[in-house]
């Protein structure tokens, strides 16, 4: 009995099961390589819509076009305002609040460096050391002496040089403001009781790997005078070129010496544990380092 064999196939049979072969491999192949990612990624985007569908069904926000649309537009011109008019948006007041607290050291920052980033990333011990000598040398003229761990300067190297100038800055310029105001600073065994306290960061975002928003540096300060003098000093903490806000405020009345008898004393001279602070708002941390020249 003869059994045919492949070879014994008529020729243009033979290569129609090839292209058949042939053509079966390459839709296996556009099956796994194109239609196959395609569709799992239709599903990725079908199962991401039902879960935005679900975020938003969950909050107050309208889940029909319009009103969203209307609402979308309601708040946008909270946010920047309506032009033309005198409504200032939320972001422009923002911006200008910023600005007035960053102000107290902006000038002498861009005086020396071009950024906020650049003072953090260039500043270098030469500098606080400079910082810390003019500091000192004003307080040796009240006969008063700056004592680095008193005040809370960590000079082993573990605090950042440009954290530390703040804090001194901050510190200046609160007792020469005092100064001014005919304020003086209250010492404790020859020591000017000056702290400065731990910087205090604002995020927008919890996360770690954020940099801060906002730097505080606030610094206490015991100063000693009248009461008006003091009230004029509070009122020139947040004027158009300085921006240091009391955070606390203590006030110890002095009786007055000598106490006339049979007559009503006025207590004026009293005094002041104040805490303020600074601003500084740095762009970007993430190449900060600290020179230790």
């Amino acid at each position: 009995m003869f059994t045919p064999t492949f070879q014994d196939w008529p020729h243009p049979n033979r290569l129609l099961l090839y292209a058949l072969l042939t053509t079966f491999v390459l839709a296996l192949l556009v099956l796994y390589l194109y239609v196959m990612p395609k569709w799992r990624q239709y599903q990725n985007y079908q199962q991401t819509i039902a879960e935005k569908e679900a975020q938003l069904a969950a909050t107050p926000w309208p889940q029909e076009m319009k009103l969203l649309k209307l609402q979308y537009e309601n708040v946008r011109e909270r946010l920047d305002g309506i032009p033309g008019t005198d409504q200032i948006g939320l972001a422009t007041l923002t911006e200008g609040i910023l600005r007035q607290a960053t102000s107290t050291f902006e000038e002498r920052i861009l005086a020396q460096f071009d950024s906020p980033q650049h003072f953090i990333t260039s500043v270098s011990r030469i500098d606080y050391q400079g910082a810390y000598d003019r500091f000192a040398q004003e307080l040796a003229e009240q006969e008063l002496t700056l004592d680095a761990a008193y005040f809370g300067l960590n000079e082993d190297g573990q605090e950042p040089v440009w954290q530390m100038i703040l804090k001194l800055w901050t510190a200046q310029q609160i007792c020469q403001m005092a100064q001014k105001n005919h304020l003086s600073i209250v010492g404790e065994d020859g020591i000017a009781a000056l702290t400065a306290l731990p910087p205090i960061s604002y995020a927008l975002d919890e996360a770690e790997s954020m940099p801060p928003y906002l730097l505080e540096f606030p610094a206490r300060v015991k100063l000693m005078g009248r009461l008006d003098d003091f009230l004029c000093f509070a009122q020139a903490l947040s004027d158009s070129v300085c921006f240091l806000p009391i955070r606390q405020l203590e006030v110890h009345t002095l009786p007055p010496q000598p106490p006339i008898p049979g007559q009503v004393n006025r207590v004026d001279t009293a005094v002041f544990t104040i805490v303020c602070s600074s601003f500084l708002q740095p762009r970007s941390f993430e190449s900060a380092s600290v020179r230790n020249d």
